[in-house]
């Protein structure tokens, strides 16, 4: 078996049909990469709200174009909504199962889900089928689906059926699933027979990326490994923005600096507030219950989560030292969402912030493009506003949480007019520091040169 296929390599099977279980953030988007590629995609959620208004064309997330993709294919019949696994089951060579696994108290990813569908396919699979775990899962996953799937044949008293179990992990961004899904890096497969692996090969036959083939712990562990090392840039160069305050560096020039070295790179080497989200802190802490439920302390991902935990209050910190006296104060939050272009509010870092500001004794008035309503469900005691114009209106300081571009091309001048006060926390180091100290700002970054102190330093003639 190769270690790397090309896709391109092999040719195109229109006609074959495949399952997808679970219709959250990564089912849907797997449903519609593989109708975009000329698959025939059966699929079944378990919720049956969700499901009918998924009939009626309303997919229950926000991703750019993926409503339009998704009811796009509803409507030319490449995707079917189903009524039950059964009904998934009964012509679909390849099923992936796509349902949530979300972590539990100590951190450990829930199966509860997965194990409740294996337990369901057990009475209807079909001689020779594939089922493909999309799921975050650790190693042992694997052979808990075929064993579940076993026990209850033989609990229902069925003759055996000869079936393979796989693994394909998603490295979905949140807003640019649309793009991840239909053109992919690589796609990762684990497999422990030949008849998975050419059954995987023809599923993702049209897509133009290479397919890497490996063991189905070691896919498992690729998508925790890929997640953990970025949380952890995520973290080191947090840590390096406190570390140039100190010293009276520039973050984003040392950035700079570091990415240009091609063993590096620029990515996710932005100061901020932190990470948040479905992914990096749910599959670091995941990361850390393997590491321990084998006997092993993952010291650097442990440094990377603590680090994490507390930048948040990175933010406070500068509004107690900015403001004074946060007890009765009035901030506005720019962003709730734990990044631009999505509504996902879980792990948000701003709503950490929102809830340490409240602590506090702060009023906090809050704005977003996209997830007010969301954020309310978890915060009621905050006053929402759909401009962010009204947001501001006699706040003593603002703080931007999102890197929504939008809030970069605000008439700060006019900000400046309806606060209170002059303070501006960047924390996702979005604006330009140094004209917002011009219209009489007093703004800090995340670990970026004093703008406030350039200011006072020019003479009258520059």
């Amino acid at each position: 078996m190769a270690d790397v296929i090309d896709g391109r390599e092999f040719g195109l099977k229109v006609e074959l049909a495949v399952g997808v279980v679970g219709l959250g953030y990564v089912g849907i988007a797997t449903a519609v990469a593989l109708a975009q590629h000329g698959r025939n995609v059966k699929c079944y959620e378990r919720d049956p709200e969700k499901a009918r208004r998924m009939r009626d064309g309303n997919v229950p997330i926000f991703e750019p174009g993926i409503e339009e993709l998704f009811g796009g294919c509803v409507a030319t019949g490449s995707i079917t909504l189903c009524q039950s696994l059964a009904e998934v089951l009964l012509d679909s060579q390849v099923v992936f199962v796509a349902v949530g696994t979300p972590p539990a108290s100590d951190g450990s990813p829930d199966l509860s889900y997965v194990d409740q569908v294996a337990t369901e396919m057990a009475g209807v699979l079909q001689l020779g089928q594939v089922i493909v775990l999309k799921s975050t899962v650790p190693p042992n996953t694997y052979h808990r689906v075929r064993l579940t799937i076993e026990r209850e044949h033989t609990r229902m008293q069925l003759p055996p059926v000869d079936f393979d179990v796989a693994v394909n992990p998603e490295f979905l961004r949140e807003g640019q699933a649309v793009k991840d899904s239909l053109f992919p890096e690589r796609i990762v497969v684990g497999v422990d027979s030949d008849r998975a692996a050419v059954a995987l090969r023809d599923v993702y036959a049209p897509f133009d990326s290479p397919i890497v083939l490996m063991d189905t712990v070691s896919a498992m562990l690729v998508k925790y490994a890929s997640n953990c090392f970025l949380a952890t840039k995520i973290s080191f160069i947090n840590e390096m923005a406190r570390i140039c305050e100190l010293a009276g560096g520039d973050v984003s020039e040392v950035a700079r600096g570091m990415s240009m070295d091609t063993r590096i790179g620029q990515q996710f080497l932005r100061a901020g507030l932190g990470y948040g989200g479905s992914c990096f802190p749910k599959d670091t802490v995941g990361l850390l219950s393997i590491g321990r439920s084998l006997g092993y302390e993952p010291e650097v991902i442990k440094a990377a989560v603590s680090v994490n935990a507390r930048q948040y209050v990175v933010a406070i910190d500068k509004l107690v030292r900015l403001v004074g006296q946060l007890r009765g104060a009035t901030i506005t939050v720019l962003g709730l969402a734990f990044k631009s272009d999505t509504d996902d509010t879980r792990e948000s870092v701003s709503l950490k912030l929102i809830s340490g500001l409240l602590e506090a004794g702060a009023v906090v008035r809050a704005h977003d493009y996209r997830t007010v309503e969301n954020a309310r469900r978890e915060l009621a005691e905050v006053a929402y506003f759909a401009d962010p114009y009204e947001a501001v209106v006699g706040c003593d300081a603002v703080v931007i949480a999102t890197e929504w571009i939008d809030y970069r091309g605000l008439d700060w001048a006019r900000i400046k007019q309806l606060m209170k006060g002059n303070v501006v926390v960047d924390g996702r180091n979005l604006l330009d520091g140094s004209r917002l100290v011009g219209l009489g700002f007093r703004y800090e970054g995340i670990g970026l040169l004093d703008h406030n102190e350039e200011e006072s330093l020019r003479s009258p003639h520059d």
